[in-house]
């Protein structure tokens, strides 16, 4: 075990034994050892892409629970086992049987649902229905999700090794889910690295050019943070404080995101730079100096705004970018104090001000909270986010990675009730969200509420501070529209569960009258179940219901009338004879109740008739030929034939052959297995990926561009379909593309920009359109180009005409 192929792997366990220092007791050293050794020996035969053996995996993510996240002995056992019960014939019983429960528990957490277990009538994906399993275990045991970051950390770490496709897809969740959870546990490190190592490979080219950028930044910041830190570590350490300064510039994904957010250039960012002062706050039990001793008595905070005062009487503050942390707490715990001021050379600098302990919690989270021993508040928050969790899981139908996100980034806001007691709720929380967070029946009887004694509806979003009292009725309904503006995750699943237990009854009586109808229309073909399957999937369609369950639910509260499908096709009818001069008559209708194209029908009644043609089961394109008994068989029977079982497909159009998803799709002139999304107007040359869509039996590509939020989602939900894309040239085709200009107006500026277009070769005009206002202008261009180097080579034009202040591409083409 020392040695194997030239890897210590003693040498590695060695290591990560000695950075845990005098944490752990010799027992807990021995319990540690012995989960070691049963991995390695579980791992023994794998090993990972680059090589190495595969126990390297889980030493390192011992080790990033250990050291990174500061967790204890339950956690850094189930690090080295998480991967035996997914990855070898090891059953959970046996880890349990060894390790205990807590670590069962934990490792059961992390491991994946085998494939062929997971309900995929139940599931949009595997990987929902792993995320899903995931966030259930963590919001019975937080533990789980600790591990799983760490897993998820080494694993970008290494990811590298990867192939793209696989890349892109790890990379999404990575973005989507794991960092924001990160953030939102307060782990602020490991969130920020799995940030910048998510773009890194879900957009290398724009992290590149960031990266390029801060390097050129790095050494103007290096002789700014010298001349701008020393006068003010003199002035605190003057007035008696221990102080810290650290300075940094921001990161890779908070510059990215910030120019995707607020549409601006890396050069546009004010707040690159920024420095942190961390200080041990003065207090009873040390000895101060003569000068420090009337701070003896101030609270944390009245310390951090004393500090921060000593910050503005050297450098200028921002007027409006002052941010009081400490006052009341971001949902994570983070506490400190945020100013922006001007420093040396005309450049803005954030300034951070924090304790020791706050810098502790900033960097490490909830796991250094209960280091501090979390107050009552802060616990809270953390349960109500949790509580928030087991709220979602409740809920099998929905939206799982919205509601994942909704729930992620949403900030808080105090809410009162008439009685002054307080409620916390996500931003963006409405009436509703109020009456189910007191009670569930109480949101099931809402109509509406007094906010600050003003009578307001069911969605009226709450502000901070609102003091709400619930109106209600006794027979009131749940309506299903609320779902559409409500914002908690308690609120969703009770409006669901009261709409489950009104729909079961509505369902009930909508699938008693529906098998009413049909036995009343009872036309032969509809006799046989299959049959009436498929009349039930065409009303489906023709109400435009999701299924058959809400088909019935619509029918039993009333919602459907089954007898305005007899009157459409009446009308139908009515319409087509009188296209043809045809005049109405019994004499009519007995002849298309007879008539041979119907005969299989064995139609006894005109009302049969007006609801099959409603329906859409009767084609009246050929009423005419019909009536004249002229032909032996019409469009329809054709088109009935594959109903009743007889195949008319020929040899050439037998299903295509599946995509490879492990070779790259090549995108080529004149392909016809791929489409261009229309969300983000992908062009030749732009960064991006294929996701597989199943059409008239083969195997279709849609192009989405890799920045496009469509795209990142289904690589989220649905990575297993994706696809790696490359682009040929192409030399014959155009692609619609726009651009957006933007600067100071002056005469002659329309006619250079499109001078310049005309010189170009490879692009043309569709439109050139210009708005000015007080001296500024604003420019829509819509021009046809061949791929994404011709417009990036158009943009470097435009951006050196006199007046130009900004060119960007827009992807909406409408």
């Amino acid at each position: 075990m020392t040695l194997n192929d030239g890897y210590d792997i003693e040498a590695a366990y060695d290591d990560l034994v000695r950075s845990f220092g005098e944490r752990f007791s010799e027992s807990e050293l021995r319990r540690i050892r012995e989960a070691f050794e049963y991995a390695n020996e579980a791992h023994k035969e794998a090993t990972r892409k680059s090589g190495e053996p595969y126990i390297f995996h889980p030493i390192a993510v011992a080790k990033i629970v250990a050291n990174e996240i500061k967790m204890g002995v339950t956690c850094i056992i189930a690090a080295f086992l998480h991967d035996v019960v997914e990855d070898t014939p090891t059953p959970l019983s046996e880890i349990e049987r060894l390790f205990g429960k807590k670590v069962a528990k934990v490792v059961n957490g992390v491991t994946k649902f085998p494939k062929d277990t997971i309900d995929m009538n139940a599931e949009k994906s595997v990987q929902v229905a792993n995320f899903r399993k995931m966030l259930k275990a963590m919001s019975e045991d937080v533990r789980v999700i600790f591990v799983k970051l760490a897993d998820r950390l080494h694993n970008m770490r290494t990811l590298g090794e990867m192939h793209p496709r696989k890349q892109m897809k790890i990379a999404a969740e990575t973005l989507n889910i794991f960092a924001p959870i990160a953030h939102r546990l307060g782990l602020f490190t490991i969130k920020s690295e799995l940030e910048d190592l998510g773009l890194r490979y879900a957009y290398p080219a724009e992290y590149k050019e960031i990266e390029h950028k801060i390097a050129e930044l790095k050494t103007d910041s290096e002789f700014l943070f010298h001349e701008f830190i020393p006068p003010l570590q003199e002035q605190i350490e003057r007035e008696g404080y221990k102080v810290n300064i650290i300075h940094r510039i921001k990161t890779i994904y908070s510059i990215w995101k910030k120019m995707q957010n607020k549409k601006i250039p890396f050069e546009e960012i004010f707040d690159l730079l920024a420095i942190r002062i961390v200080f041990e706050p003065n207090n009873l039990k040390e000895p101060l100096t003569l000068q420090a001793k009337h701070y003896n008595h101030l609270t944390e905070k009245r310390q951090c705004f004393d500090i921060l005062s000593l910050v503005t009487d050297i450098y200028k503050p921002h007027p409006s970018r002052v941010r009081d942390w400490i006052s009341v707490p971001k949902e994570t715990g983070y506490e400190a104090l945020h100013d922006t001021v001007m420093g040396p050379h005309g450049k803005w600098v954030e300034v951070q001000i924090r304790t020791k302990r706050m810098d502790d919690i900033a960097e490490h989270g909830f796991p250094a909270h209960w280091k501090y021993k979390l107050t009552l508040e802060q616990t809270n928050a953390f349960d109500r986010w949790l509580g928030s969790l087991r709220e979602l899981m409740k809920d099998p139908d929905n939206d799982l990675i919205k509601q994942i996100q909704d729930i992620l980034y949403v900030s808080e806001i105090e809410v009162y009730t008439p009685k002054g007691k307080m409620l916390k709720l996500p931003k963006g929380s409405t009436v509703i969200d109020f009456a189910y967070e007191i009670h569930s029946d109480l949101g099931n009887r809402c109509v509406g509420a007094k906010i600050n004694h003003k009578t307001v509806p069911v969605n009226q979003v709450l502000e901070k501070g609102d003091q709400i009292e619930i109106l209600t009725i006794e027979k009131m309904q749940v309506n299903e529209k609320w779902l559409s503006f409500i914002a908690t995750a308690k609120a969703r699943a009770s409006i669901r569960q009261a709409l489950n237990t009104s729909l079961q009854q509505h369902e009930r009586l909508g699938k008693e009258k529906l098998e009413k109808k049909l036995n009343e229309l009872d036309p032969k073909q509809y006799r046989d179940s299959e049959k009436r399957k498929e009349i039930i999937r065409k009303l489906t369609d023709y109400y435009n219901v999701p299924n058959v369950n809400m088909l019935y639910a619509h029918i039993g509260d009333e919602d459907i009338d089954l007898n305005e499908v007899e009157q459409t096709g009446k009308d139908m009818l009515g319409k087509k004879l009188g296209e043809l001069n045809i005049q109405p008559s019994k004499d009519t209708l007995k002849k298309l109740l007879n008539c041979r194209d119907y005969a299989i029908f064995n139609l006894k009644a005109p009302d049969q008739l007006y609801f099959l043609i409603g329906l859409g089961d009767i084609d009246l394109a050929n009423l005419q030929q019909i009536l004249r008994q002229t032909r032996r068989e019409s469009k329809f029977v054709k088109d009935l034939l594959p109903i009743i079982g007889i195949n008319t497909k020929t040899a050439d159009q037998s299903p295509d052959k599946k995509i490879d998803k492990t070779k790259t799709f090549v995108l080529k002139e004149g392909g016809e297995s791929y489409s261009l999304a229309p969300c983000c107007q992908p062009i030749p040359g732009d960064e991006t990926l294929g996701y597989i869509q199943r059409r008239n039996d083969k195997d279709h590509i849609v192009i989405h561009k890799r920045s496009c939020a469509a795209a990142n989602r289904l690589l989220t939900e649905q990575g297993d379909s994706s696809v790696a894309v490359e682009w040929k040239p192409f030399k014959k085709r155009s692609f619609l593309a726009r651009l957006k200009l933007n600067g100071i107006d002056r005469v002659g500026i329309v006619n250079d920009v499109t001078n310049i277009i005309s010189k170009q070769n490879n692009i043309n005009m569709r439109s050139v359109t210009f708005d000015t206002h007080d001296g500024i202008y604003e420019g829509d261009l819509f021009l046809y180009v061949h791929n994404k180097g011709d417009l990036d080579m158009l943009i470097d034009l435009l951006r050196q005409i006199d007046g130009i202040e900004g060119v960007e591409r827009d992807e909406k083409l409408n």
